[in-house]
């Protein structure tokens, strides 16, 4: 039982091993609004059953749904749920010895949004043709620059 003496859970993500034989893939998604997504991996080994690598990278991103008519003035447009966001991981495992390995992590991403908590939609109805018609008027543009950088080492 993952989180039991957490207040609210915990969630456990678990990312998918590097292997001995070779593997990747590519998807790509596009729709309204510049709205994108892209994602690619690849993995395998790198000097036999000992060394094996892994590599992701994604990227994602919308110009927006959601108008912000108090700012949306003078031919601009100004957009509260504009989202960019890429990064990538690498894991490395290390097969020392019959009992000894070692496991490197590093991961990057960078992120830059607006925000869209400021719609109260009790019905879930936002579709993309509602969204044209609700009036999203915070007095604040907000917007949220993110960089982060991790790195881990696992000895067994």
């Amino acid at each position: 039982l993952y989180g039991r003496n957490a207040s609210a859970g915990a969630i456990v993500v678990t990312t998918a091993p590097p292997t001995e034989d070779y593997q990747g893939y590519v998807t790509a998604s596009i729709g309204r609004r510049m709205t994108y997504n892209a994602e690619a991996a690849f993995g395998g080994p790198l000097a036999g059953e000992d060394l094996l690598v892994r590599v992701t990278a994604y990227a994602r991103g919308t110009d927006g749904f959601l108008r912000n008519f108090l700012y949306s003035q003078g031919g601009r447009e100004v957009f509260g749920d504009e989202q960019r966001d890429a990064g990538g991981r690498a894991r490395l495992i290390w097969r020392a010895s019959d009992s000894v390995t070692l496991d490197f992590r590093a991961g990057y991403t960078e992120t830059q949004g607006g925000f869209n908590n400021t719609i109260f939609d009790p019905l879930n109805r936002a579709t993309p043709d509602v969204l044209d018609i609700i009036r999203f008027e915070p007095n604040v543009i907000g917007f949220n620059n993110r960089r982060t950088i991790d790195f881990s080492a696992k000895f067994d």
